[in-house]
């Protein structure tokens, strides 16, 4: 070449083909090939130096919500051409898939024709994240509210929305007048990436049983009633009067009369209700009687009794002296013929309640007094003494007798009733003729009064 000689090192033949080697880059102006007899000669020929390979350029697959990783894949160049990753080893497939999200990649493309080798830089996006599964607050349908709600209690942000349909997103965490059934929370991120749960608005329970009652009812000495369930009962219900404020206890007292309506709620908030009435206080008897005649003595002790009750329809005496109880009306009754006080009870009903009351009786014996108008003290052993002859009812301790003449001198006094007057003054026998008598007593019934009888007797010889 340009008149110098190549050395057979310096070329390799095969066939007619000639390739001459290590030759610099530069303007070759001829080439001749010379053989014994034969010479060739070839045009000016120019060796520069090879090009590299175009920068890739590629298309991506970024990840998803469902799919972490990216893949990369080589657009151009392609054909006589390998690849490699970070300085990885070289591969023909333009394809690299699995690569690490928010990463960046250097690609490297080699031409396999003159090995000469292009670089360019890649980025994998970030993942797209999927909510975490959503939590949330489930009101079920109760015999309050026929419909029930759900709260989103989590994942929560205004990156966030929420659908009960799968379409149809909203920005609020409320769900509300849903009817009974199933339902999907869908979670839906800012990127559409999504989640999804499953909720049951439950059908409400049954409410209680209808409450069985018992009403204790205004007594003779109570005003108001008591209302007490009996059933249900138990830890898990309440009542109330007022289906507003309950109570624990199943029992309310001091009732006054009239309609109540019961209510009996359960932990479910479900009611049921009953009426009970409490009636009016029943109407209270008066006992009252009284008896005739009022002064009873032990020679007439039968007393009839007038019964004045009011508001009552059956009666009881007990007349306080042995005998047996009467229940007629306004009975008459015979005491003993004895000094004595009865404390007689009458006792009125009218079915519901009683009354009752006591008046003392009292039997007394009658003084009884018999004076003689006349007596001769001759030692005739006859009517020689002058002696009222005194009956019960006057006390012994409280007796006195006097006698007095026709002037008011007093002749004789006595104050034991068995002691009389002989006729005498002085010890001497007084003169036939009248004289005064006068008898003080007080009676054995406890009277205060002292009482006194006057009289004359005729002493006679």
């Amino acid at each position: 070449k340009d008149g110098s000689a190549a050395t057979t090192s310096n070329f390799t033949a095969v066939g007619t083909t000639y390739n001459i080697l290590t030759l610099s880059k530069g303007v070759y102006t001829s080439i001749n090939v010379s053989e014994p007899g034969c010479t060739s000669n070839n045009e000016t020929q120019t060796l520069a130096d090879p090009l590299n390979p175009a920068k890739a350029t590629a298309t991506f697959i970024q990840p998803t919500c469902n799919v972490k990783t990216g893949t990369i894949t080589i657009a151009t160049p392609t054909g006589n051409y390998s690849y490699s990753k970070d300085g990885g080893a070289f591969q023909s497939s333009p394809v690299f898939a699995g690569l690490t999200a928010n990463t960046s990649y250097q690609i490297t493309v080699k031409d396999l024709t003159t090995t000469c080798t292009s670089l360019e830089t890649f980025k994998i996006d970030t993942t797209l994240l999927i909510p975490i599964t959503a939590t949330s607050n489930v009101k079920n349908a109760s015999c309050v509210l026929a419909t029930g709600s759900v709260n989103v209690t989590a994942p929560l942000g205004s990156f966030y929305s929420y659908s009960i349909d799968g379409t149809n997103f909203q920005s609020t965490i409320s769900f509300t007048g849903l009817a009974t059934g199933n339902y999907t929370i869908t979670t839906k991120t800012g990127s559409g990436c999504t989640s999804t749960a499953a909720i049951t608005i439950k059908t409400p329970p049954a409410p209680p049983i209808t409450p069985v009652l018992f009403v204790k009812q205004p007594d003779c000495n109570t005003t108001t009633g008591t209302i007490s369930v009996l059933t249900p009962k138990g830890t898990n219900f309440t009542y109330s009067l007022d289906n507003i404020t309950y109570q624990v206890s199943p029992d309310f007292s001091q009732q006054v009369t009239g309609a109540h309506t019961v209510y009996v709620k359960d932990t479910t908030l479900c009611v049921s209700n009953a009426v009970s009435n409490v009636l009016a206080q029943p109407s209270h008897p008066t006992a009252s009687f009284s008896y005739d005649p009022t002064e009873i003595t032990i020679l007439n002790s039968e007393v009839s009794f007038t019964n004045n009750s009011m508001n009552a329809s059956t009666y009881k005496w007990n007349f306080d002296d042995g005998s047996k109880l009467s229940i007629q009306a306004s009975p008459s009754h015979e005491f003993p013929g004895i000094p004595n006080v009865y404390f007689v009870k009458l006792t009125a009903y009218n079915g519901f309640c009683s009354d009752d009351t006591t008046i003392a009786v009292t039997v007394i014996e009658k003084p009884i007094i018999y004076i003689p108008n006349s007596f001769s003290p001759n030692s005739d052993e006859i009517n020689n003494t002058f002696i009222p002859v005194v009956g019960g009812g006057i006390s012994n301790d409280n007796y006195s007798m006097y006698i007095f003449n026709r002037w008011g001198e007093l002749l004789f006094e006595s104050h034991n009733r068995e002691v009389g007057w002989d006729g005498s003054y002085n010890n001497k026998i007084c003169a036939p003729g009248t004289y005064i008598w006068k008898i003080e007593y007080r009676e054995s019934s406890g009277a205060k009064a002292k009482k006194q009888e006057v009289g004359h007797v005729n002493l006679i010889n």
